[in-house]
């Protein structure tokens, strides 16, 4: 049954990468929609550690169908907005959750993006903590729009973010940058790409180009042939709950900023649920399955997240 499941899920997978590879450079121009097919990937939730400790730091990834009565009520709209269009679309939500429990901080990523090529319509970070803030981009065809919420004073740091009164609103064009990429995606949904990339059989560098805070950054995603690594997990299946200790074969995708963040003049490099450098991800040759992720975290240095549980979709 789970090879069948792996099979099936390695051809919707593959049939969803090659759409993607073939986006053209604008959101305004694309190619006919494409469908995220949210059954080729059947998992619902995933928890990371890092190796060896695990009470440093903890990954929590969410990912779900947003019901169209919600939408408008999730989406920062402007009646000028030059934006792609929702109607009639299936609309994702990717939430991960970064807690650091030496700082007491915890960064909440919330991605909503078309089913449509994966598009990004918005994505809400906030910073709980010290020094809370939140802060809001909203995808448009020729720029993204960032407003920057913090509270004023302590007493306002106890209300939501929407009551803050510390408001900045700044417009980021794609500029020329837009014109060297293929599609533009969000830094958090290149672990879906990169998912879709590992149960197809290509070997051959994958051009991308993601806006992280100011600008677009391009990178590259290079795919390793298998390999087998031990895994140590926790799935849920309709309600049981079982452990996974065995061998799988995986393989590593390496994503790597193309060019050198060091000569950027707006001071905001490339990042990846708040890691940056180059990007690796160990996943599951037959399902895509997320089972580790290495980069660099500012202040803490190389990390390694291990997968400590899955949540299966019934």
């Amino acid at each position: 049954m789970k090879r069948g499941v792996e099979r099936q899920t390695r051809a919707t997978l593959a049939i969803l990468f090659a759409c993607l590879a073939g986006l053209t450079v604008s959101v305004a121009e694309a190619e006919p929609p494409v469908d995220f097919k949210r059954d080729a990937f059947p998992w619902d939730r995933l928890i990371f550690h890092p190796a060896g400790r695990r009470d440093d730091m903890r990954v929590e990834v969410k990912l779900s169908e947003v019901d169209p009565d919600q939408l408008p009520a999730l989406v920062d709209t402007r009646p000028d907005d030059q934006a792609a269009s929702t109607d009639g679309a299936s609309v994702f939500r990717m939430t991960s959750t970064v807690e650091v429990f030496m700082t007491g901080r915890t960064y909440e990523t919330d991605i909503l993006f078309l089913g449509r090529g994966m598009s990004p319509l918005q994505r809400r970070r906030d910073k709980i903590g010290d020094n809370p803030s939140r802060k809001l981009y909203r995808y448009l065809i020729d720029g993204v729009r960032r407003v920057r919420l913090e509270p004023n004073g302590n007493a306002e740091a106890e209300l939501p973010p929407e009551s803050w009164s510390h408001v900045k609103e700044q417009f980021f064009p794609y500029g020329p940058a837009q014109r060297e990429c293929r599609a533009l995606s969000d830094p958090n949904l290149l672990l879906l790409i990169a998912s879709a990339t590992a149960v197809t059989e290509t070997e051959e560098p994958v051009a991308l180009c993601v806006f992280n805070k100011k600008s677009i950054h391009p990178l590259r995603l290079l795919m390793g042939s298998g390999e087998t690594v031990e895994v140590d997990y926790l799935e849920t299946r309709e309600g049981a709950q079982t452990r996974v200790r065995e061998e799988a074969k995986v393989r590593r995708g390496r994503i790597e900023p193309l060019g050198d963040d060091s000569s950027r003049t707006d001071d905001e490099p490339f990042e990846f649920f708040e890691m940056g450098g180059v990007i690796e991800i160990d996943l599951d040759a037959g399902t895509g399955l997320p089972l580790r992720i290495s980069g660099d975290v500012q202040g803490f240095g190389r990390a390694e997240f291990l997968l400590g549980e899955v949540v299966w979709r019934p």
